[in-house]
């Protein structure tokens, strides 16, 4: 992602030049990278698509997915975005997992809203960019039928070893540059 950000913002719209500006940008990314992406992908893999339900495993990530909202929240308690006063690739790096937490929560999803009035907003305002709203549309768009985004589709373990592979093939970050690259232009 930040190879994009390098070579289409040069305009500096969604990034900084500036220090510390520059260096908390990446800051954010690596939190969204080692953080959300992995907790809330665990969450979802036992929320919705492991084989068989495994209680320990979900109520442990779906903690994690609520640890990273309220930690976000904190940060933003203060703040419109994350960083410099403006929208910047790492607030939109987060979006392809917040736009799901509530998908993957269930019942607790306005629960966590509530509780973190911060983030909530956060989103919303993120959510409302054109760009933002466009790439989500693209991206619905262009899933084929089979891949487009499903509640509590629970899988065998021949569709799961399925899955495991390909997932080890491909970046999670794909959705996130597409976002990026669709901000800058």
């Amino acid at each position: 992602m930040l190879d994009i950000i390098d070579q289409y913002d040069t305009e500096r719209k969604i990034s900084f030049e500036s220090f510390p500006e520059k260096y908390h940008t990446k800051q954010y990314l690596y939190y969204q990278c080692s953080g959300q992406g992995p907790y809330f992908g665990q969450a979802a893999w036992f929320s919705m698509y492991h084989h068989e339900d495994v209680p320990s495993a979900r109520d442990r990530y779906h903690g994690e997915l609520r640890r990273i909202i309220k930690v976000l929240n904190g940060v933003l308690s203060d703040k419109e975005y994350l960083v410099g006063g403006k929208c910047s690739y790492a607030d939109l790096s987060f979006i392809t997992w917040c736009n799901i937490a509530p998908g993957i929560l269930g019942a607790d999803a306005e629960e966590v809203k509530q509780d973190n009035p911060y983030y909530a907003a956060w989103m919303d305002r993120l959510l409302a960019r054109p760009a933002v709203q466009k790439t989500l549309k693209d991206k619905e768009r262009l899933a084929p039928p089979d891949k487009k985004y499903k509640l509590d589709h629970r899988v065998d373990e021949e569709e799961e070893k399925a899955i495991v592979e390909k997932t080890m093939r491909c970046s999670g970050a794909t959705g996130c540059s597409a976002a990026a690259s669709t901000a800058v232009q």
